[in-house]
């Protein structure tokens, strides 16, 4: 697929075509890693990470379970 490079005030900008923003779930201000290997331009998107709340956070602490019975100590075991 052939595709042009443009001019954004003074710097040259590549407008990325639906198809590829669809495939990858790209959005408008996304972060992406930009640099050239084997002189090809490679850009690949940074892992997006959820912005935990402390709700978010303490909906996934699990209650404590009751406490297991290991049996008495073996050999050098310290319990």
């Amino acid at each position: 697929m052939k595709s042009q490079i443009g001019r954004w005030g003074n710097s040259l900008a590549w407008r990325i075509p639906k198809h590829i923003v669809e495939e990858l779930s790209l959005e408008s201000n996304d972060e992406v890693n930009c640099h050239v290997e084997d002189g090809k331009i490679v850009i690949e998107p940074v892992s997006k990470q959820k912005d935990y709340t402390l709700d978010d956070l303490l909906a996934q602490i699990i209650e404590p379970s009751e406490e297991v019975c290991w049996g008495k100590p073996e050999g050098n075991e310290v319990w």
